[in-house]
């Protein structure tokens, strides 16, 4: 189930591709050009050159630009999120490269979306704790096999209370305890969501891509983790809410 869930998400993307386009490459590539420009104005370097720490922390007043563009990012992608499940489980076809604003239910899935992420900061401090306790003992190997089994149990959990994302976006409201309760019967193919996730992004990450060409790779996966990543959801609900077969 877990390779049917991901295919039928990369063929929800690439068999309306255009659409996919119209709903997300303006709002995602703006979003992201201007973190992009902040983070050089401020650091001197891009986000991932940051948190990699090559570049020097700036002054608190060049920060302040670019933690703004990072809202402004946030919020852009959760516009396209909206869209793109509505979209999909709506047929809410857009008509401009520009997708429809539905302003309500941007704020209630960005809303929801913060919730998740305090449920996941909360989840990671023990297993900091476990990891931290192995490392204590097994060194650098023990942080090789931990970190990304840490980070398949986040997106796990991720996967398994976000089905509020989609509902919002249709209008629906969803508990987070039904998204828990809903996913029940898909736990394990949703841990394998999770592996094949995580797996990506590391391979992504370890690219040695720099300069024009690595900014150009970073916009455009940028682009594609959203919709996939709103894909694989709308996916899980439309089969776990709405009944939907895999086709």
């Amino acid at each position: 189930m877990t390779i049917r869930i991901f295919n039928h998400a990369l063929r929800m993307i690439f068999n309306s591709f255009s659409d996919a386009l119209k709903v997300s490459l303006v709002l995602s590539v703006i979003g992201q050009i201007a973190v992009l420009y902040f983070s050089f104005q401020a650091f001197g370097g891009t986000p991932q050159e940051i948190n990699q720490g090559d570049i020097p922390m700036a002054e608190p007043s060049a920060v302040f630009p670019y933690l703004l563009a990072v809202l402004a990012q946030f919020f852009l992608s959760g516009w396209v999120a909206v869209g793109w499940h509505r979209f999909v489980l709506l047929q809410e076809y857009p008509q401009s490269y520009l997708p429809k604003f539905h302003g309500p239910n941007i704020w209630g899935y960005l809303g929801r979306l913060l919730m998740i992420s305090l449920i996941l900061v909360v989840a990671l401090i023990p297993l900091s704790v476990v990891i931290g306790l192995l490392a204590a003992g097994g060194g650098e190997a023990s942080l090789v096999i931990g970190l990304p089994i840490i980070g398949v149990a986040l997106v796990w959990l991720s996967l398994r209370l976000s089905l509020v994302l989609p509902a919002i976006s249709v209008g629906a409201r969803m508990p987070i305890k039904e998204s828990w309760a809903k996913t029940a019967n898909l736990s394990t193919s949703i841990a394998g969501l999770a592996l094949i996730l995580i797996a990506i992004g590391g391979f992504v990450s370890f690219l040695p891509l720099s300069g024009p060409l690595g900014i150009v790779f970073s916009i455009v996966t940028g682009w594609f983790s959203i919709l996939l990543g709103a894909s694989i959801l709308t996916t899980i609900y439309g089969i776990t809410v709405e009944g939907r077969d895999l086709t």
